[in-house]
């Protein structure tokens, strides 16, 4: 299928018109501008909703680390969603936009198993960008599932893949956007006050990240190609860093591309060793009141002050030729009135992923042609 798919790619992207760029909205699945967007819900609901649904999605991407061949769609499995449009006359569709799948699905029928059966086919997929203006490209390779299940319900029709492999959306539209991407995720407590606030992603060559508080890194190339490695060499609390290792035996000259930048994640997850010993970092660094137990599965917990928030020591993210400075919400948040939680949690020695929470308030830009991922601060609920 995949010899299929690639041939499909490079054979028929040269009908395509070039398209200098566009945006679209990314609508977090827990927005009211979602339809899986449940009032009755407490913030604090949301939140909980949030954290079950990363911890699952983390052991959704290790399984598909170790086994990248079987291609398995989990509906629902990502955080934010995206309009389309498929086929001409366009008939509308909403999809989870997944950084963590290659193949586009959507689905005709429901059930209740996590698996589809289909077609492939080809088709004009249309974008309605934030400026207005409609943008199709032609000859789009895609899934059309009709013996579908798993989570699948009314409020979506199935994923649009954005992952790094040759059938990725994102690198059937190469010749449109050259290879050029880029999103700015609005902060979790923008998301749970019910503000109308919208991520977005962005498309094309005029969507570079550029300017002089711009920080840029590797995008380094492993298999399963699917995932957007980077290196990340430590963080750093204050004056004090711990050196990242994928494992207690990995070699840094040997450790490259160890963890994977996801947008449909929502915790960060680091290798066990490496986690104790920041966690051990962070207690020592922070003057405020341990909170003992474990909350939706976080563990390092302290009470909060009349902010909702704690001091930190400055937090910064080692990546290879590139320092990220991070905010305190980048890596707690309130999980209870009074309640911060560290949101970097150990996930054991296979694979490290860079979460949302992260993320959030960073224009992010791929450049899959210099493999090169950009960061720039931003207030993402004004981008």
């Amino acid at each position: 299928m995949l010899v299929l798919l690639s041939f499909f790619h490079f054979s028929l992207i040269s009908c395509g018109k070039n398209v200098n760029s566009f945006t679209l909205d990314l609508i977090h699945r827990d927005s009211p501008l979602s339809p899986f967007h449940n009032p009755s819900n407490t913030p604090y609901e949301l939140l909980q909703n949030a954290l079950y649904r990363s911890f699952s999605r983390a052991s959704f991407i290790k399984k598909k680390y170790v086994n990248p061949i079987q291609s398995t769609l989990i509906p629902n499995g990502g955080e934010y969603l995206m309009k389309i449009s498929i086929g001409t006359p366009p008939i509308d569709t909403l999809v989870i936009a997944d950084t963590g799948s290659d193949l586009t699905w959507t689905q005709l029928s429901y059930g209740d198993q996590s698996h589809t059966m289909g077609d492939l086919s080809i088709e004009t997929f249309t974008f309605s960008s934030t400026s207005g203006q409609n943008v199709s490209i032609p000859n789009i390779v895609f899934g059309c599932g009709y013996d579908n299940g798993g989570t699948f319900t009314n409020a979506t029709s199935g994923i649009i893949g954005l992952g790094g492999g040759n059938v990725s959306i994102v690198n059937q539209m190469h010749q449109q956007i050259i290879g050029k991407f880029s999103y700015c995720l609005i902060p979790l407590e923008s998301l749970l006050d019910n503000s109308n606030a919208t991520s977005h992603i962005n498309f094309g060559n005029s969507t570079i990240v550029s300017g002089p508080d711009v920080v840029s890194t590797l995008l380094i190339k492993k298999e399963p190609s699917t995932f957007y490695y980077l290196n990340l060499k430590g963080i750093s609390i204050g004056n004090k860093m711990v050196q990242f290792k994928s494992s207690p035996i990995s070699q840094p000259s040997y450790d490259r591309g160890n963890i994977i930048i996801d947008s449909g994640t929502t915790l960060t997850y680091v290798p066990d060793g490496f986690y104790l010993n920041l966690e051990s970092l962070l207690m020592r660094s922070i003057n405020a009141t341990r909170k003992d137990g474990t909350y939706g599965g976080l563990d390092l917990c302290y009470e909060s002050n009349e902010n909702g928030t704690i001091d930190v020591p400055k937090i910064v993210a080692h990546f290879t030729n590139a320092d990220l400075e991070l905010s305190t919400s980048n890596i707690f948040t309130q999980v209870e009135e009074g309640i911060v939680c560290l949101t970097i949690v150990p996930g054991g020695n296979q694979i490290s992923i860079l979460g949302n929470l992260a993320q959030a308030n960073f224009l992010i830009g791929y450049d899959l042609k210099a493999n090169r991922v950009s960061f720039k601060r931003t207030d993402c609920t004004k981008y």
